[in-house]
């Protein structure tokens, strides 16, 4: 079951927004050896360095990386002190926010602020455990949908149970998987059309039953990112809590099973 959560963000007229070019002849750090890595590590810098900036590493360019910032005050100033410190350098003058950037960057600056506690798996999931590529069985995610109108960013949230299938784990038949890190889809050819012996959950009801006792894995998420982005472009994050709830006639659950990077599906 999705639960909807309202977020309100200033006036893209109240806002500037820059594309940084990174140094890629800067002496690499270990952790990030190639010229990719290398720039996702200075957007995350940046973010980490200036609590009022949103931004975002380009999917494409090697090089570029988009920055959202208030253009009051001295906001501005500082993201120029911090291109100095970290090899950045503006691409031309500074541009109108839209509604297609203000989502990228404020996605990835959510995801980044939020981690290790939640981790983002492919476009739109989040894992609830920071050591969740070592930890066994199934583990609690959210899947996020989100878009951008009026002022109004919505969150569509909806809890799911996560299994990260190792290598030398057992495949079960017509399960999708994804493959990481991509999260690229992949189908085992056969299936279970019962629920095994083995399960925890004995029919159908166990299984609503146990859906319907998580939801508490939302208001988790929410907390979590209001304690980890408490503020937003300089104005303290506002989520409007009179969630809108999607109605179904049941609990419906969802299953996303992933494996390592190793592992190919077919």
């Amino acid at each position: 079951m999705a639960k909807s959560y309202n977020i309100a963000y200033p006036n893209y007229e109240s806002l500037g927004y820059v594309v940084a070019t990174a140094n890629l002849y800067d002496k690499h750090d270990r952790s990030a050896p190639s010229d990719f890595h290398w720039k996702v590590l200075k957007c995350r810098m940046i973010i980490f360095s200036h609590s009022s900036v949103l931004a975002s590493p380009d999917k494409c360019d090697v090089k570029q990386v988009h920055i959202i910032f208030p253009r009051r005050g001295e906001d501005y100033d500082r993201l120029n002190s911090l291109f100095l410190r970290f090899s950045l350098i503006q691409d031309g003058d500074i541009r109108q926010v839209d509604s297609d950037i203000y989502k990228m960057c404020f996605y990835y600056t959510m995801g980044a602020k939020m981690a290790p506690t939640w981790n983002t798996l492919g476009y739109n999931y989040f894992i609830n455990n920071r050591n969740f590529l070592t930890t066994a069985g199934i583990q609690e995610g959210i899947q996020c949908f989100y878009s951008v109108k009026d002022n109004i960013i919505t969150l569509e949230l909806k809890p799911v149970k996560i299994n990260l299938m190792r290598c030398n784990d057992k495949y079960y038949p017509g399960e999708c998987i994804r493959v990481l890190p991509s999260l690229n889809k992949a189908t085992i050819e056969e299936y279970y059309e019962a629920v095994p012996k083995t399960s925890d959950f004995k029919c159908y009801k166990d299984l609503r039953r146990h859906w319907k006792n998580i939801k508490a894995v939302l208001e988790n998420f929410i907390n979590c990112l209001m304690s980890k982005m408490s503020y937003m472009l300089g104005y303290p994050l506002n989520i409007n809590r009179e969630i809108c709830e999607h109605n179904e006639s049941h609990v419906e659950t969802q299953a996303v099973s992933l494996c390592t990077p190793t592992q190919h599906g077919k």
